[in-house]
């Protein structure tokens, strides 16, 4: 019963997690591709629709989106208001958990299109970004409240690069760490070259690829 209701609010594999330890879990370094998606022009929609109107649309959003994700095994960590923060290769490691990000990244982009064009859902243009390294999971936050948390540079940077998509015209943009794990790469590319991130001394090589 924990695993079926509580697992919808994290992941399954979070939750076995934290199940298997008395205490909280010991925080541990590992590998992942870590994943952010926004919406464009969220907020203007959600100041002139009515408040139901704004929850169907996220549910029919997130129906498409996550799945994307959790398809291919990774997991959505966070739904961060009109977006997510999912993450592959923390929880379940594959060898090539950078490129199922892209093909989820992809696939997302493909989704929310084919539904705009049918009908289903409205017209929606999503920023994604894509950075790859080593991160930090553990529990995080006080005796009165904590939260299972993937932390680390790689996260702060895979917000950045998400936040680049407009200023890009980009759908998905995605790191050169990201790229370089992938054995059997997208046809269809832009490099951006190095790029100024915000927040960060060193530029990042991203690629576009939406």
């Amino acid at each position: 019963r924990v695993l079926n209701v509580f697992g919808r609010h994290t992941a399954p594999t979070v939750v076995e997690e934290l199940l298997r330890y008395e205490t909280d879990p010991p925080s541990r370094r590992t590998e992942a591709c870590v994943m952010f998606l926004d919406v464009r022009g969220f907020t203007g929609f959600a100041e002139q629709a009515q408040p139901e109107e704004v929850v169907d649309y996220l549910n029919a959003f997130f129906a498409h989106t996550t799945d994307a994700v959790t398809s291919r095994g990774g997991i959505v960590h966070q739904l961060l208001g009109d977006g997510f923060l999912a993450v592959l290769g923390a929880q379940i490691a594959h060898e090539d958990d950078c490129a199922r990000a892209v093909d989820a990244a992809l696939d997302i982009v493909d989704r929310v299109e084919r539904e705009w064009a049918e009908g289903r859902l409205r017209s929606t243009l999503v920023g994604i970004g894509i950075h790859a390294g080593e991160v930090i999971a553990g529990t995080v936050g006080s005796a009165q409240h904590k939260e299972y948390k993937i932390t680390g540079d790689v996260v702060n940077g895979a917000a950045r690069i998400e936040q680049l998509c407009k200023e890009h015209d980009a759908k998905v943009l995605v790191s050169e760490s990201v790229w370089n794990r992938i054995i059997d790469k997208p046809d269809n590319f832009e490099s951006l070259g190095p790029v100024e991130v915000r927040g960060r001394s060193e530029p990042l090589e991203l690629l576009k690829l939406a």
